[in-house]
């Protein structure tokens, strides 16, 4: 009989534990001790079904914040290729740029020569 309170005491204790971690704000010791009480009441298989539902919340709640943290992994992932490209199209767009007023110097450039060549030729010089 003695084992039996042991093994009792030692499935509230657990449960007790495992609620703890489920807990987001700090439980008064009233609070445990009034439950702790209770529990010692309840029948022990009545308690292993409690402890299975702790144990089946923690587990969801910690592949729900996996799940959660691979996505934003994921999601920075897919930003940081959406930047990258964003920044090759700029990149480009730049050169674009440059390219075409390097030519449009070059096009001033060689207008004003043929034009001098020509007032030369022409002895307007």
């Amino acid at each position: 009989m003695n084992d039996f309170h042991t093994l009792h005491r030692a499935l509230v204790d657990l449960y007790l534990s495992l609620k703890g971690e489920l807990a987001t704000k700090e439980t008064h010791n009233s609070q445990v001790e009034s439950e702790k009480e209770f529990l010692l009441d309840t029948s022990p298989f009545n308690i292993l079904k409690y402890i299975k539902s702790v144990i089946d919340i923690l587990v969801n709640t910690k592949v729900e914040k996996a799940l959660k943290k691979a996505k934003e992994e994921r999601q920075h992932e897919e930003t940081q290729q959406d930047l990258e490209q964003l920044t090759q199209n700029l990149e480009a767009e730049v050169r674009l740029h440059i390219r075409v007023y390097l030519v449009m110097i070059l096009d001033g450039a060689t207008t004003k020569t043929e034009d001098r060549i020509n007032a030369v030729g022409n002895g307007r010089e």
